[in-house]
C-alpha cells in the first residue's frame, strides 16, 4: 500500500493552495482537498477522499451507461429496439449522476453522421446530449468537487467516431493552456509515467473529469484522453444467468488475480444471456459487494488498495451500487489511517464473520428473519487491543437459551459477529478489550428500547461515542435484535 502523511496533510494542500494563486486567475471548486483552514476536505461524496490518490478508490459506473438514457432505443435505418436486450439503463445521465454514478461506460456508434451512444446496432441519445448533461452538472455549485470518470469502449476506436469524439471533447474540455490558466473544467491530462494525483488535486486544479477511449488516437490523446487499453482492464467474461449470477463472484476473483500490476481495474457486473437485461440485473446486482472484495482479496499485493471501477446494468432499480461503493471506499479510507466508520461485509450462516479492527458504531441485516447481518466499525479513534479478540458461545432466539450474550468484563466491547443455522438463527460476539486497559462503566451502558429487524429498515447507526457490548436474540430465526450499548470516552 501507498504510504501518506495523513497528518500532514494541511501543509501538503497549503502549497497547493499557493501555487493555484500564483498561477491562476481563478480558482473553482474550493471546498476540497485544499481547504485553506485546515478542514476535513470531501471529494466525490466522502469526508479525507481529497487525500486519496485517483488509483486507490473506486468509483460507481453504469455499463452502457446511455443505451436508454432517454427512453426508446431505436435501430439506426429501422424503428424501435427492444429494451429486453438492448436497454442497459432506465434513468437519464443527469439521474444517474444525481443518484450517485462517477464512471460512464459508453458504446459509440455514427449514425446519419451523428455520433451516438449505442448497444450493438441500437441507439441512444447522441453523445453530444449526454457530455452536455454531464458538463451541466459538474458546474452546479454543489458539485464542485465531484471527480467523473468517462470511457468509450465497443468503437470508441474507430477513426470515424473518433474524430467526432476529438470535436465534442475539444469544445468543451480540453486542457488548453487559456483554459487552465483560468481554471475552466478540464480533463486531466496525465503525463507519460506520472503517478494519479489525488482527487483532492484535480478538485483543486477543476481537472475534475478522466477520460479513457479505446485505442486513442494521438489525435484524441490531445484533448486529454488516456488509452484504455493501456490503463485499464475489465474482469468481464461472458456468462449466461438464467436463475442466478453468483458465478461472477468467482470470476471477478480470478481476473482481478490475474490483472497487470500498472492497470486500473474495472469490475463488470452482468450476465451476457438468459434472460431480458433488466431481470439479470436483479440477479447480478446483489453480488456487487461481494464482487468488490473478491476483487481486493486477489489483488493484495500491497501496492493497490482493491479495484477502480465497477459497472452494472439497470443500477438506479436493481441493488444499490452507490451504497456498495459509498461502504467500500469508508473501508479503505478506514484502513489508510482516517478516522472514517465503514460497514463491514455482509455475514451470514453460509459467509465469514463480521470483523473490525475498532469498536463496532452501527448494525444493519437484510434478507429474511434478518439473514444477513453487517457491522459498522467505528472510525473513532479508539484503539483495541487486537490480541484479545475472543468469540463468545452462541445466543439464539427463546426458547433456546441463551437468548443473549454480553462481553465478559476482561473483553468488554463487541468487535465482531458470525452466525449459523438457517437464516443466521444462532449468533456469536467477538469480544475485545481497549488498548488502555478502560473497563466497561455499568452506568454507561443500557439495553435498547426498539429492536432491529428488516420489517423496520434494518439499520440503527448508535449515538456518538456509544458502542455495542452485547446482543439479545428476540423472535423467530432470531429474527428481531435488541442491542447492548455502552458509551466509552475517547481517549
Amino acid at each position: 500500500m501507498k504510504t501518506r502523511a495523513v497528518f500532514g496533510a494541511g501543509i501538503r494542500w497549503l502549497g497547493v493552495s499557493i501555487i493555484l494563486v500564483l498561477g491562476m486567475l481563478t480558482v473553482i471548486g474550493t471546498n476540497g482537498g485544499g481547504d485553506g483552514d485546515g478542514g476535513v476536505g470531501t471529494c466525490n461524496g466522502l469526508p479525507y477522499m481529497c487525500e486519496m490518490e485517483f488509483d486507490e478508490v473506486v468509483f460507481a459506473g453504469n455499463h452502457n451507461a446511455g443505451s436508454g438514457a432517454n427512453g426508446l432505443l431505436y435501430y439506426c435505418f429501422g424503428g424501435p429496439a427492444s429494451s429486453c436486450f438492448y436497454r442497459n439503463q432506465g434513468h437519464t445521465i443527469t439521474q444517474q449522476l444525481e443518484y450517485g454514478i462517477r464512471y460512464f461506460d459508453i458504446d459509440s456508434c455514427i449514425c446519419n453522421d451523428i455520433l451516438y451512444t449505442c448497444h450493438n446496432d441500437p441507439h441512444g441519445p447522441t453523445i453530444s446530449s449526454m457530455l452536455d448533461e454531464i458538463d451541466t452538472f459538474l458546474h452546479l455549485p454543489e458539485n464542485q468537487n465531484e471527480v467523473i470518470v468517462i470511457t468509450f469502449g465497443d468503437q470508441g476506436d474507430n477513426p470515424a467516431v473518433q474524430e467526432k469524439l476529438y470535436r465534442e471533447l475539444y469544445i468543451r474540455w480540453t486542457p488548453t493552456p487559456e483554459r487552465l490558466e483560468r481554471a475552466d473544467l478540464t480533463i486531466y491530462k496525465k503525463p507519460p509515467g506520472d503517478s494519479w494525483p489525488t482527487l483532492g488535486h484535480l478538485v483543486d486544479t477543476n481537472q475534475r473529469i478522466v477520460v479513457f477511449v479505446r485505442g486513442a488516437s494521438e489525435l484524441l490523446m490531445e484533448t486529454g484522453a488516456l488509452s484504455l487499453d493501456d490503463h485499464v482492464y475489465d474482469t468481464w467474461v461472458e456468462r449466461g444467468c438464467t436463475s442466478s449470477c453468483s458465478g461472477v463472484v468467482d470470476d471477478t476473483r480470478a481476473q482481478c488475480s490475474l490483472a497487470p500490476v500498472d492497470k486500473l481495474i474495472l469490475v463488470t457486473v452482468n450476465c451476457s444471456y438468459g434472460l431480458c437485461l433488466s431481470d439479470l440485473a436483479n440477479l447480478c446486482n446483489r453480488h456487487i459487494e461481494a464482487s468488490l472484495m473478491s476483487c481486493r482479496e486477489a489483488r493484495n499485493d500491497g501496492v493497490h488498495l482493491g479495484p477502480n471501477f465497477v459497472t452494472a446494468d439497470w443500477t438506479n432499480q436493481a441493488g444499490d451500487i452507490v451504497a456498495d461503493v459509498r461502504g467500500f471506499n469508508e473501508m479503505i479510507l478506514h484502513k489508510a489511517g482516517f478516522p472514517i466508520a465503514y460497514w463491514s461485509q455482509w455475514t451470514s450462516d453460509e459467509l465469514p464473520p463480521a470483523e473490525c479492527a475498532s469498536l463496532i458504531s452501527g448494525i444493519k441485516c437484510q434478507g429474511r428473519y434478518c439473514d444477513d447481518v453487517s457491522i459498522q466499525c467505528a472510525g473513532a479513534e479508539i484503539n483495541i487491543d487486537q490480541t484479545t479478540g475472543e468469540w463468545t458461545g452462541e445466543f439464539s432466539d427463546p426458547p433456546f437459551s441463551p437468548s443473549q450474550r454480553i462481553c465478559p468484563e476482561d473483553k468488554p466491547y463487541a468487535t465482531g459477529v458470525k452466525c449459523s443455522g438457517s437464516y443466521c438463527d444462532n449468533m456469536a460476539l467477538q469480544c475485545s478489550a481497549l488498548a488502555n486497559g478502560q473497563p466497561r462503566i455499568a452506568n454507561d451502558c443500557y439495553w435498547t428500547s426498539r429492536t432491529i429487524s428488516e420489517e423496520n429498515g434494518g439499520i440503527y447507526e448508535f449515538p456518538p461515542s456509544t458502542y455495542l457490548a452485547g446482543m439479545q436474540c428476540e423472535g423467530s430465526y432470531c429474527d428481531n435484535l435488541r442491542l447492548y450499548l455502552c458509551e466509552v470516552p475517547t481517549q
